[in-house]
């Protein structure tokens, strides 16, 4: 299995997004912290308030303007092309009775002949 092949996986996708949310709502609240007048302590409720808000608010714009995915930390998928179905085949008429008696008149008379 590629490297690439993992990184497309949903699983892996989605644990890429999250680390990324809670990167950004982390580094927020160390701002915030480090040089607003905020206690130390009020890191346990930015960081993940900030976190949160962050995925919302970027998943929300990318389903709005797919070209943002990258704000989550990976570029959109591709979408899947879904093939078109084969048509259905016509039904196939079965022979009349009487065309299978003509056949059969035409082979016995070839035979005859």
């Amino acid at each position: 299995m590629s490297l690439t092949s993992v990184f497309t996986t949903t699983k892996a996708r989605n644990v890429i997004r999250m680390t990324v949310a809670s990167a950004v709502g982390s580094l927020v609240a160390w701002v915030a912290v480090k040089y607003g007048k905020l206690t130390t302590g009020s890191l346990a409720f930015i960081a993940p308030a900030v976190s949160a808000a962050y995925f919302a608010a970027v998943h929300w714009l990318e389903t709005k303007f797919p070209a943002l995915g990258w704000l989550l930390g990976l570029l959109p998928q591709k979408k899947a092309v879904v093939p078109t179905p084969a048509p259905t085949p016509a039904p196939v008429k079965t022979a009349r009775k009487s065309t299978t008696k003509a056949i059969k008149a035409a082979k016995k008379a070839t035979k005859k002949a």
